[in-house]
């Protein structure tokens, strides 16, 4: 029995070293990333920096000296204020700017969360809030905290989100430059990685760029048909076209017997059956 529990604990030793070496290196990875301060500089912010200054405090967190023993600080939250004040200083040597920064503290789940709630913006895109989204995950916050963090109230959006890290590199640039939407993503989650790119392409080919366009495109491929130019498919009727399709229709065969056909043609319509 003795043996039995030194062979278990043992176990229980080995895969704590083993998760606690896998939070490591995610906890690298992510204070890796947050060191880079990149993105597309806005003309506009440059401007208004070097007439008003920059007066949003930006929220930091300690992560140690450098050789020198100076702190190094990583940006939680203002990543873009710091971009532009870094350009801004490049271009205007002798009219520095200086932003006052906040020290924020927690374990880096928390910072994530930081970074989540603070830096997600218009300009930040769908890739890098995916990307921070799965680091908390994998870091222990729940898909409802991040939820919170993002603002979002729609879990099938919060799904997407998620579902972007696993999609094809090809797939993922598509939807970060706006070529397909990200509601896209549910059409090309079934296609095997290996083959979206070239799905991709057989489907931008077609001229399919909106979402129900790009789902009857992969239905074609996936059907071993060629997907049929973009603009031969049908249209879709919107709801007021619909109810203005059944209330001329209905008025038509006021028989009962015709008129149950025509009901059944108005559901199939809505989509009911």
């Amino acid at each position: 029995v003795a043996n039995q529990d030194f062979e278990r604990a043992a176990a229980l030793r080995d895969q704590a070293d083993k998760l606690k070496k896998k939070k490591e290196t995610i906890n690298r990875e992510w204070r890796e990333r947050s060191k880079e301060i990149a993105g597309t500089v806005d003309e506009e912010v440059i401007a208004d920096f070097h007439a008003n200054g920059v007066h949003t405090t930006i929220k930091v967190s300690d992560n140690g000296y450098d050789a020198k023993g100076r702190p190094i600080f990583l940006v939680v939250d203002g990543r873009r204020r710091v971009l532009h004040a870094l350009e801004h200083n490049r271009r205007y040597p002798k009219a520095k700017i200086k932003v006052k920064f906040e020290l924020v503290r927690g374990d880096d789940a928390d910072l994530v969360l930081h970074a989540l709630t603070g830096n997600t913006r218009e300009a930040e895109n769908i890739g890098s809030i995916a990307w921070k989204a799965r680091t908390a995950i994998r870091l222990g916050k729940s898909e409802a905290e991040i939820m919170v963090a993002l603002r979002i109230k729609s879990k099938p959006t919060m799904d997407r989100i998620l579902a972007y890290m696993d999609l094809s590199k090809a797939v993922q640039t598509a939807v970060d430059k706006g070529a397909i939407p990200l509601l896209a993503i549910d059409s090309f989650k079934d296609v095997p990685r290996e083959e979206q790119g070239q799905k991709l392409a057989d489907v931008q080919a077609s001229g399919a760029t909106k979402v129900h366009e790009i789902k009857d495109a992969l239905q074609d491929l996936k059907n071993g048909k060629t997907p049929r130019p973009a603009n031969d498919r049908k249209k879709s009727w919107n709801q007021a076209q619909v109810k203005a399709f059944e209330e001329t229709l209905l008025e038509a065969v006021p028989d009962n017997e015709e008129r149950e056909a025509a009901l059944a043609m108005c559901a199939l319509f809505r989509g009911d059956t």
